[in-house]
This record gives C-alpha cells, structure tokens and sequence, in this order.
C-alpha cells in the first residue's frame, strides 16, 4: 500500500488537490518530519522518533510544495489541518492505550508549536 492509501485508508484531511495527483508526486514533496534547514541525519532521526506521525507530515510537506499560497493564513490552514490528523491518528488507537494516547498528544502539541511559531520564518526563508 502506498502512502496515498494508507492516508485514504486512516480518513486524514487533505487539500482536494492531494486527490487529483499520483503518489510519486506526493512523496516529492516528502522531506521527513523537520524544517529545511536541518542536517538530513537530524532530520531522519526525528522521522524515525515520530513515526506515528508520518502520514501527517507527508500531507503536510504536500500542502507546502503545491497547496499553500504563500500567505499566513493557508499557512494556518495546513498546521490546523496537521493538528487535527494528529488526533485523527491517535483516536485510533485501542482504549487501553490511554498512555501513548497522553504521550502522543503531547508531542503533537508540541509539534504543532513549533510548527505555528517557528515554521513560518522556517518557510519564508526557504522559499526565498
């Protein structure tokens, strides 16, 4: 199953575009979990530690590429969306996973931090 499946199959919020394009375009877009400007070996350890996450931030680094126009509120729009997948995720889990429930909320929480208050000079900068 390839990421567009899975992403289909787990019922994530995507853009109508993310629909309309092949999975190799998609995974164009894929960076792993991490702003530009980190090293590649710091930027795969992260991946790795959040791995749960992926499909989130494979969705997320599409909008980037081919939805977001370059303003602050479809910059929102795509961190919002990354929010409420993480809980889309994490909702799957069994009830008896409340631990990893409580620990995956917060890295999204934090995640989506950083996203908000550091991605969008991350961004900019790398789109300049």
């Amino acid at each position: 199953m390839n990421e567009k499946e899975e992403i289909m199959e787990a019922g994530l919020k995507v853009d109508a575009l993310f629909w309309e394009t092949t999975n190799e375009n998609i995974m164009s877009a894929w960076n792993g979990i991490g702003p530009e400007w980190l090293s590649n070996a710091i930027r795969k350890s992260i991946t790795k530690a959040l791995e749960f996450y992926r499909l989130v931030f494979v969705i997320h680094d599409f909008d980037f590429k081919y939805c977001v126009d370059r303003t602050r509120k479809s910059f929102n729009i795509s961190n919002d969306r990354a929010l409420k997948n993480m809980e889309i995720l994490r909702d799957k889990l069994p009830w008896y996973a409340f631990l990893s429930k409580y620990l995956l909320k917060r890295a999204a929480k934090t995640l989506y931090y950083f996203c908000d208050e550091h991605g969008w000079s991350a961004w900019q900068e790398g789109n300049k």
